[in-house]
């Protein structure tokens, strides 16, 4: 496993599971979180496209790892620039030896073919994302299950890859 503190674990785990943008993850606070009937609060500047999307138990775990952890007052969860986590994104591409094929949509990508694999609706996605239009939706499907696997595995360890 590549992610090695709580919180690059809480970023990738939250990222691919909700399909969030790292702009949208920068601005959550303890208020939008529902941590019983596990939800995030979604606010999307780029779309208006606001509102409650659901959240794993696994990411709400790794969330509750991360907050044990951290050492800040900040109200918001993860409080970095874009341009912080855009660096740390290329360190853990390299550290998995991906070199710069790791980039924050594909986090988006993987949060959607997911929910493809599981028999989501096109438009259940589309929702999730924030999309306006499903044509956009639909171009995330370009990216197969197989091959999303193969560009994730150096980042998460799973019985296929010890």
């Amino acid at each position: 496993d590549n992610c090695q503190t709580p919180t690059e674990t809480a970023l990738v785990t939250i990222l691919c599971d909700t399909g969030l943008r790292i702009s949208e993850l920068l601005v959550i606070t303890s208020d939008d979180i529902d941590w019983e009937r596990g939800f995030i609060f979604a606010h999307r500047e780029k779309t208006k496209k606001e509102g409650w999307i659901p959240i794993s138990r696994q990411s709400l775990a790794a969330l509750k790892e991360y907050l044990s952890w951290r050492h800040t007052k900040d109200k918001r969860l993860f409080p970095f620039e874009y341009y912080d986590v855009w660096l740390w994104l290329r360190k853990l591409s390299k550290r998995a030896g991906m070199g710069d094929r790791l980039h924050s949509h594909l986090f988006r990508h993987t949060a959607a073919a997911l929910r493809r694999i599981a028999g989501q609706e096109i438009t259940d996605i589309a929702d999730l994302l924030g999309h306006k239009k499903l044509d956009t939706t639909r171009r995330y499907q370009a990216i197969k299950p197989v091959e999303l696997k193969e560009r994730l595995k150096p980042i998460f360890k799973d019985e296929d890859n010890g």
